[in-house]
């Protein structure tokens, strides 16, 4: 895969891992995206203007989730354009299905608490369920900052709880239903809390439905 940004010439390779348990599947992207792909889509989030994040329900705004957020509009440029395209490939799924990008920014104890990405049955509109979540880490997270990626669910190979910590250009990947359509809870995940001072996380949600998106 070529790089998105123009001019550049660096290639893509990305390598996948994955985790079973509990019948759900978790995939580590390595170097899905390049530094420069990365920085790019933080320029573009700060320009736009990063807002408090929501959350499904009557009550917008919630203290389970303390970061925030910025939608990247749908084919904006030609660079978000490609990163979409990639990121499709990578997940097996139509671009056409794809939401817009959103970035997500947490500074020192900003979290997301436990949740799951797939909507309620009453609560599923014309683009139908979310079915694929592909999260992507825009910046590295010092070991021992917090900031993973943690499923309560599953556990990993050692048998402790499975988490995914924050490496730049690197990406996590699950279905949020089972094979049958129906949602899979064992899919629980969150964002842990930054816990040093003076330390963000940017990280890019891309969520696939059953429909086309319009």
């Amino acid at each position: 895969m070529k790089s998105c940004i123009p001019g550049d010439k660096k290639k893509v390779f990305p390598t996948y891992r994955q985790a079973n348990d509990k019948g759900a599947v978790i995939t580590e992207v390595s170097k899905l995206l390049l530094d420069e792909e990365a920085d790019y889509l933080v320029k573009k989030a700060k320009e736009k203007g990063l807002q408090k994040s929501q959350v499904l329900g009557k009550n917008k705004y919630s203290n389970a989730r303390t970061s925030s957020t910025s939608f990247l509009e749908k084919n904006q440029d030609s660079v978000v354009s490609c990163i979409e395209e990639r990121i499709a490939t990578v997940a097996h799924q139509s671009v056409a299905n794809l939401e817009p990008l959103q970035v997500t920014a947490y500074s020192t104890s900003q979290k997301y608490e436990p949740h799951h990405d797939y909507f309620p049955p009453d609560n599923i509109g014309r683009q139908g369920q979310r079915t694929i979540t592909v999260f992507s880490y825009l910046n590295t997270i010092d070991s021992g900052c917090g900031g993973a990626t943690a499923f309560p669910r599953l556990k990993n190979t050692s048998g402790e709880q499975l988490k995914v910590f924050p490496k730049k250009g690197n990406a996590v990947m699950w279905s949020n239903t089972k094979t049958t359509g129906e949602p899979n809870e064992s899919t629980l995940h969150g964002g842990e809390a930054v816990t040093c001072a003076a330390t963000h996380k940017y990280g890019l949600n891309a969520w696939f439905r059953d429909n086309e998106w319009s």
